[in-house]
């Protein structure tokens, strides 16, 4: 299953992508790919959006893995920097200027 994201991921919405990525996984299990391709801004409400995922993931199936795509290199700085980019594959690395 792949779920696009699209936009800021923030306080504001962080909340609304952990519902809706935790309600897919429901519907068709893990594994699950998040592809946050059209991602601009994240902050760490969306890390901790990803990490509670994650743990959802484990829940149903201890070795579902969480796939993210199309990381842009602001948010992989985001989840470099909080280390959670550690417990995620990560399909793309962005390029390093």
């Amino acid at each position: 299953m792949v779920c696009r994201v699209t936009g800021e991921i923030d306080l504001a919405n962080a909340q609304d992508l952990k519902y809706r990525a935790i309600e897919a996984m429901k519907s068709h299990g893990p594994p699950l790919v998040i592809d946050l391709g059209g991602v601009t801004f994240m902050d760490v409400s969306g890390v901790r959006a990803l990490l509670a995922i994650r743990r959802h993931a484990a829940v149903i199936d201890p070795s579902g893995q969480i796939e993210l795509r199309g990381v842009a290199r602001s948010v992989f700085r985001v989840l470099t920097l909080t280390e959670a980019v550690t417990l995620f594959r990560v399909a793309e690395t962005p390029q390093v200027a």
